[in-house]
């Protein structure tokens, strides 16, 4: 429950450190679902507190009844009382030995002498025997029942005081009885510690009692004044007394239904500077009430507390806990299935996972679950349920409903206005309405569907004419209002699209597209670009269909979905060829480790246009850098260079300066790639490409690590990230968290390290990056080696080569291969030792890496001592 709060997770923290010095309020708020009830449940689990936890309900609310809930739980219910005082009978002062030190008692009263020297006998039987087991920090009975009588016993140090009375005892008679204790130990300390019965010298005792008896404080009847105030201190001091030293946790979930007397409790706790008190409250922020606001207003007015907003998870928070219930092997389809829908609330993250594995929408791929073409239908039992509800519906509402689920999942009042010709006010007292029938929520002054798949039922169940029609009265009304012009472009093209009206769908469509990519919203983008391929096919457009294919492809490209950009760049051929389309399959099969699928296809867009020779060639000297062949990719670089300086753009400037800092950092020549990058990202800097920026901040972190440099390297990867993070781009995460756990391994923070070696592995299984997988496992592998676990670290190393050797990344293969020689010989497996000798030597022959060379020398001097009793030493120094 704590993925994705850690920052969260420290305020509570904060809050709980702060109410060890006085009251404390705690304010958690969040649409339903967010996780707030769970957070802080998990977070009290985890501390040695004392815990009262009470709910609010919509339907009960009888004044502080979760407050009596959690009372009850931990049997004090008894401090909510009607105010009532009782009425002290007789006081007793009893030695620890036993012995009556002294009474007080009302004589106007005429009590049976008999019935209280009998009470009397037994009271002081029950002290002496209990001696052994109180006034340890034990707990002891403090109330007894007598009769008709009530005893209440205050155990000191040395002496014990009873006292009688008619009524309950209340938390004030109980303060006041511990002080009566106190004060009696304070003052006849040295004489009670040596009492030898002499009641002469203990006089002074028995006239402090008949002082309390006579005070007028004790005399019965009912509280005169404010009851509240008097109930609400009652409860803190009977709290204070169960709690003792421990911090009081006081958990009152949902307050959004509390009453306000349960609000104003919570306050009157939480400004107590005396008392270690933690007050928390959860509360739906769609559903904040006037008398809650007013509590939130107190609380930051006289700083006694922090109100903390969960907001939805970030993407890289929703995979830990997709991949928690999926294990881990989660396709990029499926995560964007549940990230969508979800839009990053657990509690719905949690029911789509489970529900696509429960319903078995998703199939096991080469160990990766993908979506199966049904999955995107409504789960029957969600449409029954809202199918259900909608019957019950009166028709005004049925009708309301029914258009804002044409209208979209934000419900805008200033459409359904235009759209019913109804006043704003009558909508908003609709919508108020509709927000307790389970379809709609307020959140942040907005109405929306509570869940994509209630719209879709809904619009579902509408007839197709009568659906178009409201679709294209939505958009007549979206055109006429002050909506964002961005906003208003993604309504219309969708809106216009299901109207069938397809000129206008294509013209907002392609506006939505180019403001989509511009803020890096590429999934978004990819809806609108089927918008427009749909309205394409429907005018019979070819040359939209070729541009929009391609454009679909590099977006997918760009997400690292290569299965799906190498089907858009194909179906953009299939209406007519273009180089460009081909270079985007090259770099699909290209990132894929295919690399004689990327040459070819990056040689046939070089056919298909000739004036490019030198940018394409530079495609093609990429594939020669992977493949071992640095002579060539270094002539295709050097042209790519001279050309791009004479005739390319700013793109191509970059690119080429970033193809040869690649290239050295291949080559180990990290000062030159170093110089290549920030040629690169001096260019890219000025372009403001957030995409190049983050990619070149990551290669000359790169760089900078490779050439020792550690901690210096740290500032770019990071800075890498945050701007990744920024525009929803994860295709970058894999490389990036793998040399963050490098970065932290070689900074001596081993769990840091392994922590991000598995996230780069869990994303690059998400995104389909063998390459990265590969990368991460070989580097978990290694750490296995190095904790001893060898029987893991083998496993993971082998099938880190496995990989590398299928996509014939043979300069990369080689770091595994050397650390499973040292396992084996480590393990005395010296003939499978032998083996990978063999077969690291053939791959040097054709990729000369001067470090693994002498790896690999000191392995077989190592191979040659311990078997051949060879000593080989003097070579290798």
């Amino acid at each position: 429950m704590f993925f994705g709060r850690r920052e969260e997770l420290k305020e509570i923290e904060k809050a709980y450190s702060l109410s060890s010095k006085g009251g404390y309020a705690l304010l958690v708020s969040g649409e339903s679902g967010i996780g707030k009830t769970a957070l802080v449940e998990e977070f009290l689990s985890k501390k040695e507190c004392m815990k009262l936890k009470g709910s609010c309900s919509p339907i009960l609310t009888p004044p502080l009844h979760p407050f009596r809930e959690a009372l009850k739980a931990v049997n004090l219910e008894n401090l909510l009382t009607r105010g009532d005082i009782p009425k002290i009978i007789m006081l007793y002062a009893i030695h620890n030995n036993g012995i009556l030190l002294a009474e007080a008692q009302r004589i106007e009263m005429g009590i049976d002498t008999d019935i209280f020297t009998s009470m009397l006998s037994a009271v002081s039987m029950f002290v002496k025997d209990s001696f052994q087991n109180i006034g340890k920090g034990e707990e002891y009975l403090e109330e007894l029942k007598y009769g008709n009588y009530n005893l209440v016993i205050k155990q000191g140090n040395i002496i014990t005081l009873v006292a009688v009375l008619e009524g309950r005892c209340n938390e004030f008679l109980h303060d006041d009885l511990r002080n009566i204790v106190d004060d009696i130990e304070k003052n006849y300390e040295e004489t009670l510690k040596t009492w030898d019965g002499n009641m002469e010298s203990v006089e002074g005792i028995k006239k402090s009692l008949f002082s309390f008896i006579n005070s007028g404080k004790y005399d019965g009847g009912i509280v005169g004044g404010n009851v509240q105030e008097w109930n609400f201190e009652n409860i803190r001091l009977g709290l204070k007394r169960k709690a003792k030293d421990k911090i009081l946790c006081i958990f009152i979930d949902d307050i959004q239904w509390a009453d306000e007397a349960t609000l104003s409790l919570m306050h009157y706790l939480a400004r107590s500077r005396e008392d270690k008190i933690l007050v928390i409250g959860t509360y739906r922020i769609e559903e904040k009430m006037e008398k809650l606001r007013e509590l939130e207003d107190a609380i930051i007015r006289e700083g006694i507390g922090t109100i903390l907003s969960l907001k939805p998870l970030d993407r890289d928070s929703t995979l830990f806990l997709i991949g928690g219930i999926m294990e881990h092997r989660i396709g990029v389809d499926v995560f964007n299935h549940i990230y969508e829908r979800s839009e990053g609330v657990p509690l719905h993250i949690i029911e789509l996972s489970r529900l696509l594995m429960e319903e078995n929408m998703v199939e096991d791929t080469n160990g990766i679950y993908h979506l199966k073409e049904e999955s995107l239908k409504v789960p029957v039992k969600i449409e029954s349920l809202v199918m259900r509800r909608l019957r019950n519906m009166e028709e005004e509402e049925r009708e309301i409903i029914e258009f804002s689920s044409v209208a979209g999942n934000i419900i805008s009042p200033e459409i359904a206005s235009c759209a019913f010709q109804k006043g704003k006010f009558e909508i908003l007292r609709i919508l108020s309405k509709l927000s307790h029938s389970g379809f709609i929520v307020k959140d942040e002054n907005r109405y929306k569907f509570y869940h994509d798949y209630v719209r879709t039922v809904i619009y579902n169940e509408i007839d197709e004419d009568l659906r178009m029609e409201m679709h294209r009265i939505a958009a007549d009304c979206i055109e006429k209002s002050q909506i964002d012009e961005d906003l208003k472009n993604s309504m219309l093209a969708e809106h216009y699209f299901n109207a069938k009206i397809y000129q206008k769908s294509l013209f907002y469509g392609e506006k939505a597209m180019e403001s989509s990519m511009r803020d890096y919203a590429y999934q978004e983008s990819i809806k609108f670009g089927k918008i427009v391929l749909k309205s394409s096919q429907m005018l019979n457009n070819k040359e939209k269909l070729i541009e929009t294919y391609m454009k679909i492809g590099r977006l997918y490209y760009l997400m690292g979905d290569y299965k799906n950009a190498i089907k858009n760049y194909e179906e953009s051929i299939k209406f007519g060829e273009s180089y460009e389309a081909y270079l985007g399959l090259g770099d699909s099969y290209f990132q894929t480790g295919k690399f004689d699928a990327a040459e070819k296809f990056y040689k046939k867009a070089g056919e298909i246009n000739k004036e490019m020779k030198e940018k394409i060639s530079s495609y093609i000297g990429n594939v020669y850098m992977r493949t071992g062949k640095f002579e060539k990719a270094e002539e295709c670089f050097k042209k790519f260079i001279d050309w791009s300086m004479k005739e390319g753009n700013d793109e191509d400037k970059i690119r080429s300066y970033k193809l040869m800092g690649g290239f050295f950092w291949i080559k180990r020549d990290f000062d030159k790639a170093i110089s290549y990058f920030k040629k690169s990202l001096n260019i890219a800097n000025k372009t403001k490409n957030k995409k190049d920026i983050a990619d070149l901040l990551h290669n000359l972190g790169t760089a900078v690590y490779a050439n020792g440099k550690i901690k210096e390297s740290l500032p770019y990867i990071l800075t890498s990230l945050d701007i990744r993070e920024s525009m929803g781009d994860i295709g970058g995460y894999p490389t990036s968290a793998n040399l963050l756990g490098l970065i932290y391994w070689n900074l001596g923070n081993e769990d840091e390290a392994r922590k991000y070696f598995n996230l780069s592995l869990k994303y690059s299984r998400l995104l389909g990056k063998r390459g990265d997988e590969a990368g991460a496992l070989s580097n978990i592998g290694i750490l296995d080696y190095y904790d001893g676990n060898y029987e893991e670290g083998e496993k993971n190393l082998l099938k880190s080569a496995e990989i590398f050797k299928d996509l014939k990344k043979e300069s990369w293969l080689l770091e595994p291969l050397i650390y499973l020689i040292s396992l084996y010989l480590d393990t005395e497996r010296y003939n499978t030792a032998k083996k990978y000798f063999s077969y690291s030597s053939e791959i040097l022959k054709s990729v000369k890496i001067e470090d693994y060379e002498v790896r690999l020398k000191i392995l077989r001097c190592r191979y040659s001592w311990e078997v051949e009793g060879k000593n080989c030493w003097e070579s290798v120094r």
